[in-house]
């Protein structure tokens, strides 16, 4: 009787208190099966009526991706370059990424809703960040060229081509190829201008304003 007791005593406790039984090779595990889904699920959208049925999904993967997340935090912070970090990030960038991608084409109405739930928020806030940081008045393509009738004729060739060339500033980089998905600065306090594109990461550099050739892809 007793021993019945304790069993449903340290049950009761493991349910209250939340504490973790699974391993963190487990939850690993875990982890990246659920990006996977994600991507997966991100595949599924191939009109605004399918993105509305993803949502639904995406939203259960996501919590449960932030509760296993969770879990794994009481094994100490996770380390990028372990082999756990990888395989997340290569999921992220090789299926997430891309999927995504296709879904913005596929449901723009939606694409915001379903980036918010893929970064758990992250997007909105990037995006304010941007609006702050570049506005919304820079114009694109042909419309930066003729509100700029003393460029460069090949740096125009550049922005219409959707191109970048060293010398180009940071208002014709986004004038040919749009606002970065984000923005940073190196140790030396260089510009970064980091654009997504079909799955890989582009970043362009900029020292004083001005793109100078460093180019980085991975």
């Amino acid at each position: 009787m007793k021993t019945k007791c304790l069993f449903i005593t340290l049950a009761t406790c493991l349910l209250v208190c939340g504490c973790n039984t699974d391993s963190k090779e487990s939850l690993e595990k875990k982890a990246v099966s659920i990006m996977g889904k994600m991507a997966k699920t991100l595949n599924t959208v191939d009109s605004e009526a399918a993105a509305n049925k993803a949502i639904i999904k995406l939203e259960k993967l996501q919590k449960e991706l932030n509760e296993t997340k969770a879990k794994l935090s009481e094994y100490g912070n996770q380390d990028i370059a372990s082999e756990y970090g990888m395989r997340m990030f290569n999921c992220y960038m090789n299926q997430v990424i891309p999927a995504l991608e296709k879904a913005q084409k596929n449901a723009p109405e939606s694409y915001d809703t379903i980036a918010d739930i893929i970064t758990s928020g992250e997007h909105t806030k990037l995006k304010e960040e941007h609006e702050k940081s570049f506005g919304t008045n820079i114009p694109t393509g042909e419309d930066y060229i003729k509100a700029h009738p003393q460029l460069d004729q090949t740096i125009a060739d550049c922005i219409r081509n959707k191109q970048v060339m060293v010398g180009m500033n940071k208002e014709e980089i986004i004038a040919s190829l749009g606002t970065p998905n984000s923005v940073g600065r190196d140790n030396k306090g260089g510009e970064e201008l980091i654009y997504m594109d079909n799955g890989k990461m582009i970043t362009y550099y900029l020292i004083d304003g001005i793109y100078k050739g460093a180019e980085k892809e991975r």
